[in-house]
C-alpha cells in the first residue's frame, strides 16, 4: 500500500511541477512574445501623422490658427526662424488657446496661463507642444500627434 501512494504523491508532485514548470515558462516567454509584439507594433504604427493644415500663402508673421482633421495648430511665419508649429490646445488644460494680439500672447481660457510666441510660458516651466512643418507644393504640412 505504501508503494501504491507513494507512487501516486510523486506523480502528483511530478504533474504539479510539470503545470508549474509550464505556467513559469508562459509567464516568461509569454511576456517576450508580448513585449516583442508590442515593440512590432509601435514600429509599424507611427503615434504622430503629418497633416495639410494651410497654403503656405496663408500663413503670416502673426500666429493664425489652422483646423485640420480634429486638430488644431497654430503657424508662424518667422523671417529669421522660418515656418513654426505650435498645437493649439493648452498644454495643462487641454482647451483651446488664443492669440491675443494687443498681449503678443497665447492665452488659455480656462487656467489662464499665458504663452509667448515662442511657445515658453510666461508663468511656469510649460511649454506650448511644438509641431515639425514641413512644405510641399505651396502647403503646409504639420506633424501632430494622434
Amino acid at each position: 500500500m505504501e508503494n501504491g501512494s507513494s507512487s501516486t504523491l510523486n506523480k502528483a508532485v511530478s504533474r504539479a511541477e510539470f503545470f508549474r514548470w509550464g505556467a513559469d515558462s508562459l509567464k516568461k516567454f509569454g511576456t517576450e512574445l508580448v513585449s516583442n509584439k508590442i515593440d512590432q507594433i509601435k514600429e509599424n504604427y507611427s503615434t504622430s501623422t503629418w497633416i495639410k493644415v494651410a497654403e503656405e500663402q496663408a500663413v503670416g508673421s502673426k500666429p493664425k490658427l489652422f483646423f485640420a482633421k480634429g486638430r488644431s495648430v497654430f503657424l508662424i511665419n518667422v523671417d529669421e526662424v522660418g515656418m513654426t508649429a505650435f498645437s493649439g490646445a493648452c498644454p495643462q488644460e487641454g482647451a483651446l488657446l488664443e492669440w491675443r494680439e494687443h498681449l503678443q500672447t497665447f492665452c488659455c481660457p480656462f487656467c489662464q496661463s499665458k504663452f509667448d510666441i515662442d511657445g515658453t510660458s510666461r508663468e511656469s516651466e510649460t511649454r506650448m507642444k511644438k509641431c515639425e512643418v514641413r512644405i510641399s507644393d505651396g502647403q503646409v504640412l504639420a506633424k501632430t500627434e494622434v
